[in-house]
């Protein structure tokens, strides 16, 4: 469950973002931590601290939230290091809760808090920098230390191209064989109201456990991380979502220090073989992930490693998006450094989905950027601050000095001042204290300050992740949309109730419909379905059709039916991006008219399938 104030604003907007209110933050709080007398334990790296929780202070935390309350603490992380924050949300996760914090009134600085039992696990982004804490409440050995940082050359990069001339990929399962596993992690965050699901299955070594203080440490951390991205997510205005399927040790895995090696043995099995005859994973010790992923159905599956991070944080394979309209399971793998934070996964995972660093650092990286497409899935510097020339090296950097999660330091580097990542993904809707979080368009260009928007990429192209390893077909159950030949997505108004139209440029909750389906299996061309909206009307034609659409019946009946074919005319399964024409019960075709604008109404009076008649189907989600 989710708590929020509803005076609290905390979302991103289109022209900047809201404060908490300065009477809130005006208190004096008190800290949170108390420093451990017998300081940090045998296991803490040299820079890490050693503190103390109390179970009575998270308790009073979480029933404050709980109440609708905004209570602050004083998060005393380090030396001399102390940040007021707020905690505004209470996120359950299944197997606890995560309390989420605002530091010093400024959105783009974060505190998250997992609670699982008795672990507890916090990661905290400011501009002094960010650390993470790991431990157990109330008890000694609760460790506070900044996240750790990658220290690649130049000339090397995280993310991992897609080698040609591979054969022995693992095989796709068969999902008429393959078992669904009960969700061992509880159900989506609640508050989580985007379309896109992506689930991904988490791997441990043996290695990265001890580092993080054992299995139910690094899993409660997880909880963190996890949250985290989703809330990067969120905030960016993503429609994306990263669910846990779940979380594995592996237990036999001697971790090698060359992170490439790691991701080959992750992505590749003992029979995959380069073009010239390599064995990419010749012990094939990890060969059993591809089965735990089938049975989870993960969408992508990441490592997390606790060898040296150096010379990298983190390590993925990215995908191409040009002219892409499948998905890629095969290559959506990657690994992240326990030491190193969520955001770490938040860009490792954005590299599975297409996402690339900002121009700057492609460049450096020796690639021609104006030969990328999409040309706007870059990571962002703050190009405004480059404009206005280097604040020199300070601590804290200055507040316009920042990059988003997929960009790189080196610009910021080379123009000799240090930089702030924010939880932000670039989106050039949004603005950070005046300046734009990206930038909008479609040119494709070398220059630095060209398109830059990877919100929108997850936006267009999440689906094709999110049904990696799903049934790739429509089946009942399944969150659709569907967009008219307009470009509209059809709505029906407050959920239902009322009258539908197919204006809607932002798709959301009043665009998706859940498909109602006799079939247990896949919906084909030519069978019936029923559509029914978030507060559960039925779309139906007015006397079976002949007249408007609307969504005011609360039953499934002949006139909420309606026959879904292809338009291809080849028949077989309906699928995800299908173009499809909609029968209404007396035969008549669903259209939308184009003297109608800017209204749309949907009608179902059409005789012939034409270009009123086209609709796209997006399909959002299948069941499980």
């Amino acid at each position: 469950m989710t708590t929020r104030c509803a005076f609290l604003v905390f979302a991103l907007v289109t022209l900047g973002v809201a404060a908490l209110p300065a009477s809130i933050s005006a208190q004096s709080p008190a800290p949170l931590f108390t420093l451990d007398p017998a300081g940090a334990p045998d296991t803490a790296p040299p820079n890490g601290r050693g503190l103390r929780v109390s179970p009575d202070a998270i308790e009073r935390l979480r029933e404050r939230v709980l109440g609708g309350e905004l209570p602050a603490a004083l998060l005393n992380v380090d030396v001399g290091l102390a940040f007021p924050v707020v905690f505004h949300e209470l996120e359950s996760t299944g197997r606890g809760y995560v309390l989420h914090g605002m530091i010093d009134d400024d959105p783009f600085q974060t505190a998250t808090l997992a609670i699982h039992g008795e672990r507890v696990s916090g990661d905290f982004y400011t501009r002094q920098g960010s650390w993470s804490l790991s431990g157990t409440v109330g008890r000694p050995g609760l460790v506070s230390q900044p996240h750790a940082t990658g220290t690649a050359p130049r000339s090397d990069s995280d993310a991992v191209e897609i080698p040609e001339g591979v054969s022995g990929l693992p095989d796709l399962p068969d999902f008429a064989t393959v078992p669904i596993l009960n969700d061992s992690h509880g159900d989506r965050p609640t508050w989580v109201e985007s379309p896109y699901e992506v689930d991904i299955l988490v791997v441990y070594t043996r290695d990265a456990a001890r580092v993080a203080g054992g299995n139910e440490a690094i899993e409660a951390r997880l909880d963190s991380w996890v949250s985290v991205v989703n809330r990067a997510y969120r905030d960016s205005g993503t429609h994306t979502t990263l669910r846990l399927a779940d979380a594995v040790l592996a237990p036999a895995y001697n971790e090698p220090t060359d992170a490439v090696r790691v991701l080959e043995d992750l992505a590749y099995t003992s029979e995959s073989v380069t073009g010239d005859g390599r064995r990419l994973d010749p012990d094939g010790h990890l060969d059993w992930v591809h089965l735990a992923r089938a049975e989870h159905r993960a969408d992508v599956v990441h490592i997390i490693v606790g060898q040296n991070p150096a010379p990298t944080c983190g390590l993925a394979f990215v995908t191409p998006l040009h002219d892409r309209t499948d998905p890629l399971p095969q290559w959506s793998f990657g690994l992240t450094h326990v030491e190193c934070g969520p955001l770490t996964l938040a860009h490792e995972v954005g590299h599975n989905f297409g996402a690339r660093h900002d121009r700057y650092a492609d460049r450096v990286d020796g690639r021609k950027v104006r030969d990328i497409e999409p040309p706007f899935i870059f990571g962002y510097v703050n190009q405004e601050r480059i404009r206005r020339g280097s604040p020199g090296w300070v601590v804290p950097p200055a507040r316009d000095a920042w990059k988003t999660i997929l960009a790189y330091h080196t610009q910021c580097d080379d123009n000799g001042f240090y930089c702030n990542e924010i939880p932000f993904f670039s989106n050039p809707n949004l603005t950070h204290f005046g300046d734009p979080g990206g930038v909008a368009g479609e040119e494709r260009t070398d220059r630095i300050d060209g398109p830059s928007d990877v919100a929108r990429m997850f936006r267009e192209y999440s689906h094709l992740v999110s049904h990696n390893l799903r049934s790739n077909c429509l089946r009942s159950g399944s969150r659709v949309r569907l967009q008219a030949w307009t470009g509209g997505f059809v709505r029906a108004y407050h959920g239902g109730g009322e009258s539908v139209i197919a204006n809607s440029m932002s798709p959301g909750g009043q665009e998706t419909f859940v498909v109602e389906s006799d079939s247990p299996e896949c919906v084909e061309s030519g069978d019936t379905v029923f559509l029914r909206t978030s507060s559960q009307y039925y779309l139906r034609a007015a006397n079976g059709g002949g007249g408007v659409v609307d969504a005011t019946s609360r039953r499934p009946e002949e006139w909420e039916s309606f026959r879904v074919e292809r338009l291809d005319e080849s028949g077989g399964l309906i699928r995800p991006t299908d173009d499809v024409a909609l029968r209404a019960f007396d035969g008549s075709y669903l259209r939308v008219l184009y003297r109608e604008e800017p209204v749309r109404q949907l009608w179902a009076d059409g005789s012939q399938v034409g270009p009123w008649e086209h609709f796209t189907l997006h399909v959002v989600s299948v069941p499980r």
